[in-house]
């Protein structure tokens, strides 16, 4: 992790589930709370599976930042991850036309 008050980045690995989503999620409240970011930037260039809870994870950041007047960042998905957006209708949360960086609209 890394940031400062405009910017701050959480790069999760391996499998976002069941078993390692709680803890993730309630660093990334945590985080939001302490720091207040403009922009909450999540890294997913290294998460090699994500479920329905990662999904709800990321909604609830998003949902905090968006009450504390700040966005969140999707980034680097891959393949794979992003399918899992589409599939489940949560594709506007990927920008897939800037592969480096995809903005939450």
């Amino acid at each position: 992790m890394s940031g400062n008050s405009d910017e701050y980045v959480v790069q999760p690995q391996g499998e976002l589930d069941l078993a390692t989503v709680p803890a993730v999620r309630e660093e990334w409240v945590e985080t939001i709370e302490a720091v207040r970011p403009a922009r909450f930037v999540i890294d997913l260039a290294d998460v090699t599976f994500l479920d329905s809870t990662a999904l709800g994870a990321i909604i609830a950041v998003h949902k905090l930042q968006r009450k504390h007047g700040g966005d969140v960042l999707v980034i680097h998905p891959t393949r794979m991850i992003a399918r899992v957006f589409q599939v489940t209708r949560l594709g506007w949360l990927l920008d897939l036309r800037h592969p480096d960086r995809a903005l939450l609209p």
